[in-house]
């Protein structure tokens, strides 16, 4: 089963590649066919139909460019061949009348694909015969034997056709007029007669201008309206396939939205957070832990984030939900962390600035109020040493804590200034990032389902590119090189949540933004080659195949959408259907 797994989704993608391919060559083939066809064509190049074969196709190329077909053998030498097709395009080129130095852009990628279309649209070169002039008539000499006759015969004595009239005129010196011949009885008249001597008839004096030889007219140049249909019709091609390559592949629908369920102190905890308003350069949220906090339990949020006196261990008897968020400006800046307590008390977050204040080693005690423009009233307490500032802000008509921890000395302004913006806004609300990725979670969870934790963050959040090569003990070049291919299969963004059931039993979904549909493209066959590996098996799901499989006492389904990538998780046992109902409500 696994090697069957294995083979199919290796399969599948490479016949998502050759479709791709496939599509992309036919059209720039018809392009190039149609193009060449119209410059044949106006260069009066035999055989364009041509253009459509094989190989032929070059020959055409090489013809129109004046030059051999043997070229064709110099085109199969490697780096030789770049050569000589900029030479053979700056014969066509000239040949088209376009400039000659244009045969350079067929070397350069992208705009080599406009090269035949801006051939096939020139207005044609001139061409102009050598001026030969026309073959000097012998006197007498007869049109249809060429035997030679007295001046003034009416009739050849040879094969007795009538001499043509510029036979009997041909001797006629420069300056004179022609004489005249009578066109009713053939005589010949002197010079100036207006009638004909033998018969009276009037006499029609010959023009001296001679019709122009069409041998020395110009070409007439042919209209571009051929050429320009063709790059049109090109674009067009490309645009469509172009269109329908994303829209099968990496684009996903974009349904409106609906507000996630969350529970009413979770959805209130969130709208605590200050909205930071610098002007430029603001902080703004990265990373977001909220959980609900049960007795005997460990909070989620990790140490690094807490400020002293404060540990995962015993937030549980301090508070009974938290969310926790990250601020930076920068990727680099130092962090300030936010964290919003639904305490039990009614101390107003006291006693919390009492454990804070005693694990600070030398740090000091100022009291705060901040006063909201919408009339809330948070007072508390500044804690700070020379490394660190917290402060414990608690608010007055809610049972509600806010405690803002900057451990680096660089980000205490950040976090005065935070202080200072609590209650200004709606809180994580206010940002697109965070709004939009806890957006992805389902507005209508299945029955029974509560969401009791929820957390989304940015991957560099999580652990930097520095800190992974040393956690790995890499450095050097290769380290950084190796790193950026990892990246390209990690997700920019991830969103996890855990739900419960009416059993409280476990049920998690976890969501990875990648960016682009490209992007997670990649890396969803990139997990469906690995899934021939790991015994998952494909499934039929209502947005296309996931991929299944029960491990650790858990059973996994995920599934890719445009630019992002799920995976819900539930308990042993779980069947597709139950597994689906929740992956099916996520608004991702």
């Amino acid at each position: 089963m696994p090697t069957t797994t294995l083979d199919s989704s290796i399969l599948q993608t490479l016949w998502g590649y050759a479709a791709i391919l496939a599509a992309v060559g036919a059209v720039l083939y018809v392009y190039w066919a149609i193009a060449f066809m119209i410059i044949a064509r106006k260069t009066a190049t035999p055989n364009g139909w041509m253009a459509w074969v094989p190989i032929l196709n070059v020959v055409l190329m090489c013809r129109i460019a004046k030059r051999s077909a043997w070229w064709i053998l110099l085109l199969l030498i490697p780096l030789v061949n770049l050569i000589f097709v900029v030479i053979l395009w700056m014969g066509v080129a000239e040949t088209c009348g376009r400039p000659t130095w244009t045969g350079v852009l067929a070397i350069i990628p992208g705009v080599n694909l406009i090269l035949p279309a801006y051939m096939a649209t020139a207005p044609g070169k001139p061409v102009v015969a050598s001026a030969v002039p026309p073959p000097t008539a012998r006197p007498g000499a007869c049109a249809a034997c060429g035997a030679m006759n007295e001046p003034g015969e009416a009739y050849c004595g040879q094969c007795g056709k009538p001499l043509a009239a510029s036979a009997a005129g041909a001797g006629t010196p420069a300056g004179q007029s022609p004489s005249p011949r009578c066109a009713a009885c053939g005589a010949i008249n002197e010079p100036g007669e207006a009638f004909c001597g033998q018969c009276g008839k009037a006499l029609t004096t010959p023009s001296a201008t001679r019709e122009p030889d069409p041998r020395l007219s110009p070409t007439t140049p042919t209209s571009s309206t051929p050429g320009l249909m063709v790059a049109l019709f090109a674009f067009v091609l490309l645009c469509i396939g172009a269109w329908f390559t994303y829209s099968k592949l990496f684009s996903h629908p974009t349904a409106k939205r609906l507000p996630p369920a969350l529970p009413q102190r979770m959805a209130g905890v969130m709208k605590e957070f200050p909205v930071d308003t610098a002007s430029k350069s603001p902080a703004r949220p990265k990373a977001v832990v909220t959980q609900t906090l049960k007795p005997g339990t460990s909070a989620k949020v990790p140490s690094k984030w807490l400020p002293p006196g404060m540990t995962p261990s015993n937030l549980p008897g301090m508070a009974t939900s938290i969310a926790s968020a990250t601020y930076q400006a920068q990727p680099n800046d130092a962090p300030v962390y936010v964290h919003v307590l639904d305490e039990p008390g009614d101390d107003r977050g006291r006693g919390i600035a009492n454990v804070v204040l005693s694990a600070s080693s030398g740090a000091s005690e100022t009291g705060v109020q901040v006063q909201t423009q919408g009339g809330e009233t948070y007072q508390g307490w500044r804690i700070n040493s020379p490394q660190i500032e917290i402060y414990v802000l608690g608010r007055t008509s809610e049972k509600v804590v806010i405690v803002i921890y900057s451990p680096d000395p660089a980000a205490q302004q950040t976090a005065d200034r935070l202080a200072s913006d609590v209650g200004n806004g709606a809180g994580l609300s206010d940002y697109p990032e965070v709004n939009g990725s806890v957006g992805d979670l389902p507005a209508s969870p299945p029955d029974g389902f509560t969401l009791s934790e929820m957390n989304t963050f940015d991957t560099s959040s999580l652990i930097s590119p520095e800190e992974m090569k040393s956690s790995l003990g890499m450095a050097g070049p290769d380290a950084d090189q190796w790193m950026r291919q990892v990246q390209r299969y990690l997700p920019q963004r991830i969103t996890t949540a855990e739900y419960q059931d009416r059993y409280r039993k476990p049920w998690r979904v976890a969501i990875g933004n990648f960016g682009g549909g490209i992007r997670a493209w990649t890396t969803w066959n990139l997990v469906r080659w690995i899934s021939g590996m790991a015994s998952m098996k494909s499934v039929p799901l209502p947005r296309g195949d996931g991929l299944m499989m029960s491990q650790n006492g858990e059973t996994f389904l995920l599934q890719r959408n445009g630019p992002c990538i799920a995976l819900v998780s539930g308990p042993a046992g779980a069947s597709v259907t139950q597994l689906s109902a929740l992956l099916s409500g996520l608004q991702f």
